[in-house]
């Protein structure tokens, strides 16, 4: 495992401006990237999750920590989300200003979601999550979809 270097919107927006492609292979490379993805969410960060984009690696991979428990997401998708939304502040390891500050934006999110997603090992999984942890599985799976808070804040909720 190894702590990776965090995309910044100043010096790195084109990283985190890229579309990610689905896995394929659930073998080593993948396994290691959950594991760094892990040791680096855990490493003197106080973010919640983050995803592959974030360390440079345009895979649909990403990591929600919540408690002490950990969901390794590969090729999420939402298929499903509560109509009612709630705003709320939200911060993002990739997004600060120049004195490297992390950025924070009110943003709508749904108050529940069902995700479709496959573990490291590609068995597939379907789960319903609601409240904080909902939001932050809409905020990795937008860095898969290269978008940013910046991109969502101000903006109603256009669906996902």
């Amino acid at each position: 495992m190894a702590v990776r270097k965090i995309a910044k919107t100043l010096d790195d927006e084109a990283a985190l401006r890229k579309l990610c492609r689905p896995v394929t292979e659930f073998g080593e490379s993948l396994h290691a990237l959950i594991d760094d993805l892990k040791e680096t969410i855990g490493f003197g960060t106080t973010g919640s999750g983050i995803a592959a984009p974030q360390v440079f690696v345009p895979w649909r991979v990403c990591v929600v920590y919540y408690g002490e428990e950990c969901i390794e997401m590969v090729n999420p998708k939402i298929i499903n989300y509560s109509e009612n939304t709630t705003p709320f502040i939200e911060g993002c390891l990739s997004v600060v200003d120049v004195k490297g500050r992390c950025i924070e934006q009110e943003i709508e999110r749904p108050k529940w979601v069902r995700i479709e997603f496959a573990d490291r090992l590609g068995n597939v999984q379907v789960k319903k999550i609601s409240g904080y942890v909902a939001r932050i599985v809409c905020h990795e799976i937008d860095h898969l979809d290269a978008t940013l808070i910046t991109d969502r804040a101000g903006k109603e909720r256009g669906g996902y």
